[in-house]
C-alpha cells in the first residue's frame, strides 16, 4: 500500500492567520499614539477627536477581523476533523499562476477537479503557492481534503525505493 507525506493539514497548522488581526490592531495603535502626541505638543483639540475616530473605527475593524478569520479556521478545522470534507486522489494534473495581474492566484487541477488559492490571501485554507515554494508539482499522485473548495490537507504520494 503505498505511504504520504501529510505537507499541509488545518489541524496542525493552528489558526494560521493571527497576524492578520494584530497586525491591524499595531497600525492602528500606532496611529492613535502619534495622533495624541502631535495633539498634546500642538495643543490642538481636534487631533484628540481624530484619535478618537481612529480608535471606534480600528476596534470594529480588529474585531471584524479576528472574528472574520477566527471563524473560517474553527469552520474548516471542524469539518477536517469530522471527516465532512471531501477527498479527490490523483495525479496533479496543472498547477501555475494565473497570468497577471492575478500571477498571485494558483490554479490546481487534481483528477478534474480545479482549486484556486491566492498566496496573498488571508486565510487557514493551504494557499502555498509554487513561487513561495508550495510543495506540489506536476506528476505528482496526490489526495486532497478540500472544504466548498478550501484545501483543508494535502498529501503527497512517497516515491517508491529501490
Amino acid at each position: 500500500m503505498p505511504e504520504y507525506d501529510v505537507v499541509f493539514d488545518i489541524s496542525r497548522s493552528g489558526y494560521a492567520t493571527w497576524w492578520f488581526p494584530l497586525g491591524g490592531a499595531v497600525v492602528f495603535l500606532a496611529i492613535v499614539a502619534f495622533a495624541r502626541f502631535k495633539g498634546i505638543v500642538e495643543g490642538n483639540s481636534s487631533i484628540g477627536l481624530l484619535a478618537a475616530v481612529v480608535v471606534v473605527f480600528g476596534s470594529v475593524w480588529v474585531a471584524g477581523a479576528l472574528f472574520g478569520t477566527y471563524r473560517e479556521y474553527w469552520h474548516l478545522q471542524a469539518a477536517a476533523e469530522s471527516g465532512a470534507s471531501e477527498m479527490v486522489e490523483g495525479p496533479v494534473e496543472h498547477v501555475g499562476a494565473l497570468p497577471a495581474p492575478a500571477d498571485h492566484v494558483e490554479r490546481l487541477v487534481v483528477a478534474g477537479r480545479t482549486f484556486e488559492y491566492d498566496e496573498a490571501e488571508a486565510t487557514n485554507a493551504f494557499n502555498q503557492t509554487l513561487r513561495k515554494g508550495g510543495p506540489l508539482r506536476v506528476g505528482q499522485w496526490v489526495r486532497i481534503w478540500h472544504v466548498d473548495g478550501q484545501i483543508v490537507r494535502v498529501a503527497i504520494r512517497r516515491l517508491p525505493t529501490k
